[in-house]
């Protein structure tokens, strides 16, 4: 009689150790990283700095291109004005009314919350602590900072921490992320080094998200959908300023 909830856990396992050519236990050799010192990990960090920082022109032409393949708006802007103008656009375009946004250090020098006034946009920043003007599955327009962005992939990353919410990026049909120049990375490789020594130090978040473009599926029947189990639609503006 047939197995009915499919082939059993261990005859699974010899089959893919037997397609990897491995034998039952663990691995002879340790993953070499896994032995690193600390300050071997900190000089791989410093050197890994270097390395994105005589690249980092080339690295936001990079991100560019990667992240419209698989779906973001992008666009570089030069100063805080041109970011205004940016969300002014937007939210005539679609006849946003209601906004959230993280409570996160880069609005202390981007400061949109006056141009959403001055829109006669409902405005919630997304806090433990903050006043819920409106329930937060019903915001239309949700403006994140970034924590790092991939050129290799085009991702946009947050990573879980203090006035930073991933319902903020994952709810509302529209995500806006603003994205500094330096916190572009060259590689998902350069993301786990820097995140590892965060965590050596304790300040690493709980978890992180990693946004490439907007939320897409193609589960039922092999049609892609769009906006499935996020926003439908992905903004990047990249800050091209120190």
């Amino acid at each position: 009689m047939n197995n009915p909830f499919g082939t059993p856990k261990n005859q699974f396992l010899d089959s893919v150790r037997k397609a990897l050519g491995r034998t039952k236990g663990p691995p002879n050799e340790i993953y070499p990283l896994l032995n690193e010192t600390l300050s071997t990990i900190k000089k791989r960090k410093e050197e890994a700095e270097q390395r994105i920082s005589r690249k980092k022109d080339f690295l936001i032409t990079e991100l560019t291109r990667t992240a419209q393949l698989v779906g973001w708006n992008v666009k570089t802007v030069q100063n805080t004005a041109a970011v205004l103008t940016y969300i002014r656009e937007l939210l005539n375009k679609h006849k946003i009314n209601k906004v959230i946004r993280t409570d996160e250090k880069i609005f202390e020098t981007v400061e949109i919350d006056r141009e959403l006034m001055d829109s006669r946009a409902d405005l919630m920043v997304n806090t433990q602590s903050s006043v819920q003007k409106f329930d937060p599955d019903t915001a239309e327009l949700g403006i994140t900072g970034a924590d790092h962005a991939i050129a290799e992939t085009g991702s946009v990353v947050l990573v879980s921490q203090k006035g930073s919410a991933r319902l903020t990026s994952l709810t509302p049909s529209i995500h806006l992320a603003l994205v500094k120049r330096s916190v572009i990375l060259e590689s998902l490789e350069d993301i786990y080094l820097f995140t590892r020594l965060e965590y050596y130090s304790g300040k690493e978040g709980k978890y992180m998200t990693f946004i490439s473009g907007p939320s897409r599926t193609a589960d039922i029947e092999q049609v892609l959908v769009v906006g499935a189990h996020g926003p439908k639609e992905t903004h990047m503006l990249i800050l091209d300023w120190d």
